[in-house]
């Protein structure tokens, strides 16, 4: 299981920290959880077809509505005491709600980009 970040202890200096990996207690942890999810985005692009161009003319609110869905979809099975088969699915669809948060931070990243412009 993931654990979480700590909070910042009173004698911690915030300002010394040089990245935000320092905050985190295991990385490798993190990393498994990070990599799911960008074999996710992966599977959408190869499976089906949602790359970038067709993430950029889908309606706007979509990617993070669906999203939206899948959160409210694990949440849902996260009530009812979930047993470990349950909890795999709440990973998987948290998986999933994620991989489309960050397509859609790619599509604002590529729309503030070209604004720049």
């Amino acid at each position: 299981m993931d654990s979480p970040v700590p909070p910042l202890a009173a004698t911690d200096n915030p300002k010394r920290l040089t990245t935000r990996h320092e905050l985190v207690p295991n990385p490798v942890a993190l990393s498994r959880a990070a990599l799911a999810v960008a074999d996710e985005r992966l599977r959408q692009v190869t499976r089906y077809g949602h790359s970038a161009e067709a993430d950029d003319a889908a309606p706007r609110q979509h990617l993070l509505r669906l999203g939206h869905v899948f959160l409210l979809d694990a949440a849902d099975l996260l009530s009812r005491r979930p047993g470990p088969a349950e909890l795999t699915r709440v990973r998987r669809k948290a998986i999933q709600a994620a991989a489309l948060c960050l397509s859609e931070i790619e599509r604002i990243d590529r729309e503030l980009a070209a604004g720049a412009d």
